[in-house]
């Protein structure tokens, strides 16, 4: 029996759909030391704290600081935080009084700099949106908790936007999309007009192979700097099997394991793959892959684009809205265009 089956029918790179919602108030976890470097402990709980702070005095949301929550600390040790995995997350679902709960940890590099790799886990799903920054140490930590607490507030809303650059002017787009026909071309004109230019991914617009189920497995989407992605527990999938299964059975069960683990746990190997066969196919042929997805009504959209060259996500946004596909379209160039805008 399955509880849960991965689609493989429009790419090997397709994940199930998970809907979020909006955010009031957001818990913070510690971020742990990943260092090796020992006198780097007391970043633990500063970060969190200084996150806390700027959320609550510069955005006006309701936050939980960590030393609220006991069950992020060693029972026998309270001076002893514990190092939140995926898998960890969903069990703290009960424990959670918040909408949000922000977690991770971090790394030193040279030159006095430091690496921060943070988790903005949407209570009672599945879904875990991942991004890293870098900065300088001392001085320079303020700008880097103010640029790391923008982010996470316009990830933790219904709209999930998350920018880590503005595309290039004249770039070449790749655009795979659920639309077709007059809605595409709408769709093309815009880029056009705009000064971009487009390669061919999916067909032409008279037919389109992608539908409003199929993009919607496009939802969940990974880059080298962050991901959107579903934490799968391999507990949750049962292949049944025993004595009374016979050999053809068995080989089945075998092919399905395979499966899962090709197409599934190992998500990310198989998309970078994908996307090198993408670049290696012409180099020249385009500089972004976006990925649009369309309501049935075409009056609301959300979209996902990566760099070919090196696979970083560039834009995560989901509810733009319009009266037309034109509309929408000059929303999501105008998100490609612009920046998060500064906590100062």
């Amino acid at each position: 029996m399955f509880k849960y089956l991965p689609s493989l029918s429009l790419s090997v790179f397709l994940l199930m759909v998970n809907t979020v919602a909006g955010a009031e108030s957001i818990s913070l976890g510690y971020f742990i030391n990943k260092s090796g470097n020992e006198n780097l402990n007391y970043l633990e709980k500063i970060l969190p704290n200084s996150f806390a702070s700027t959320l609550k005095n510069k955005f006006d949301i309701d936050v939980i600081k960590p030393g609220q929550m006991s069950f992020l600390t060693e029972e026998e040790d309270p001076e002893r935080v514990i190092d939140i995995k995926d898998d960890d997350v969903l069990s703290l679902n009960d424990e959670l009084d918040t909408d949000y709960f922000v977690y991770g940890h971090f790394k030193s590099l040279d030159n006095n700099r430091i690496k921060l790799f943070i988790n903005v886990f949407k209570k009672d799903t599945k879904s875990i949106f991942h991004f890293e920054e870098t900065g300088y140490l001392q001085t320079e930590m303020f700008k880097l908790i103010d640029k790391i607490s923008v982010q996470i507030k316009y990830i933790a809303t219904d709209e999930m936007i998350y920018k880590y650059e503005k595309v290039s002017p004249k770039s070449k787009f790749s655009i795979i999309t659920n639309i077709e026909g007059e809605d595409l071309n709408c769709l093309y004109y815009e880029f056009l007009s705009s000064g971009y230019k487009l390669s061919s991914t999916q067909g032409n617009e008279l037919y389109n192979i992608i539908d409003y189920e199929q993009i919607n497995k496009l939802y969940h989407v990974s880059g080298v700097n962050a991901s959107f992605h579903i934490i799968h527990n391999k507990k949750e999938i049962e292949l049944w099997h025993g004595t009374w299964s016979g050999n053809a059975y068995y080989k089945k069960i075998i092919e399905d394991q395979k499966t899962f683990e090709q197409f599934t746990f190992n998500y990310q190997s198989k998309y970078d793959e994908f996307l090198k066969k993408l670049h290696d196919f012409d180099k020249n042929s385009t500089d972004y892959l976006i990925i649009i997805g369309f309501d049935e009504d075409k009056t609301t959209a959300w979209i996902r684009c990566l760099t070919i060259k090196d696979n970083r996500l560039l834009l995560t946004e989901t509810g733009i809205e319009g009266s037309s596909v034109n509309e929408i379209s000059k929303k999501i160039i105008n998100s490609l265009t612009t920046g998060l805008p500064s906590a100062r």
